[in-house]
């Protein structure tokens, strides 16, 4: 059994692939500005659900844009499982990508890792369809899409752990590039696992499937997720701004401080003159009144 795709539907998966790959390095930045423990603590836990939010987002609507000659329907507990596995995998790369240069070493193995835990949630996800024969795979395409969600999660880790750059657009165009290379991982390896699928020509639905258009869900998901990311990106652009006049706040109070101590050293050093004179004065006060005592003395 043969499946089709509907175009437009691809396209907006890996729009949400992409935009949610650039929120996920956004938060991993402020995770990584985050100077106080709780506040990263919150930030990493807003970002692993972001991210798995549209990694999952991605794969669904993936799974939407798919048609077969038969209906399908989708195991709810599993597919929220796959929901859960992807915001795992986020979790753990938000907390490498936001804790600086990588050894490598650490690096391939966190890379690994992703890209085991992506193509779990596609595999968990593609187990929740309900019908009969159950879905075969072809084992060379199945591995394929693991090495490549496992070789673009490396290279999206090694653009993400970079040293930080000092300019604005430098900054936006390194996290842009990382999104398109992290995107490519999940929708590279969804469509690879998705050609890996083999349907057997009497399949059935186990269950009988409510009768929604896929257009209008896949929609109704991307909108919720695109509004979802604004919203996540506008909280995170305040945030930005608030440590950043935070910042300019204690660097003002740090140079006013070092004025005052510098002045502090000043009038220091003055007094320091000052009783040194005083002192200069008394011995030669001193000296005038034992001459003129000597003077009385010879007259």
């Amino acid at each position: 059994m043969i499946g089709t795709y509907d175009i437009r539907l691809v396209i907006l998966s890996i729009a949400v692939a992409i935009i949610a790959s650039y929120v996920a390095l956004d938060l991993a930045a402020r995770l990584a500005a985050s100077t106080e423990s709780k506040a990263a603590r919150y930030w990493l836990i807003a970002g692993a659900f972001s991210m798995g939010t549209g990694i999952w987002s991605m794969h669904f609507i993936g799974m939407l844009a798919f048609g077969l000659p038969i209906p399908i329907s989708y195991d709810t507990t599993i597919t929220l499982l796959s929901l859960l596995i992807a915001m795992m995998i986020s979790e753990f790369a938000l907390y490498t990508a936001s804790h600086g240069s990588l050894s490598v070493r650490r690096l391939l193995g966190a890379g690994l890792l992703m890209g085991i835990g992506i193509a779990s949630m596609h595999y968990t996800g593609m187990a929740a369809m309900q019908i009969k024969p159950p879905v075969s795979y072809d084992p060379f395409l199945v591995i394929l899409s693991i090495l490549v969600a496992m070789a673009a999660a490396v290279t999206a880790l090694l653009i993400a752990c970079q040293p930080r750059s000092a300019t604005i657009f430098s900054a936006l165009w390194k996290k842009a590039g990382s999104a398109l290379v992290m995107s490519a991982a999940i929708s590279g390896m969804h469509y690879t696992g998705m050609a890996a699928a083999i349907f057997a020509p009497n399949s059935v639905c186990l269950v009988n499937p409510e009768h929604i258009n896929n257009v209008w869900l896949a929609g109704a998901i991307g909108g919720f997720v695109f509004m979802f990311f604004a919203l996540t990106l506008l909280t995170s652009a305040y945030d930005a701004r608030l440590a950043a006049r935070s910042a300019n706040v204690a660097e003002t109070l740090s140079a006013s401080n070092d004025a005052l101590e510098k002045r502090a050293n000043e009038l220091s050093r003055i007094n320091e003159l000052l009783q040194q004179k005083i002192a200069e004065g008394i011995q030669t006060e001193s000296a005038l009144r034992d001459s003129e005592e000597r003077y009385r003395q010879l007259v």
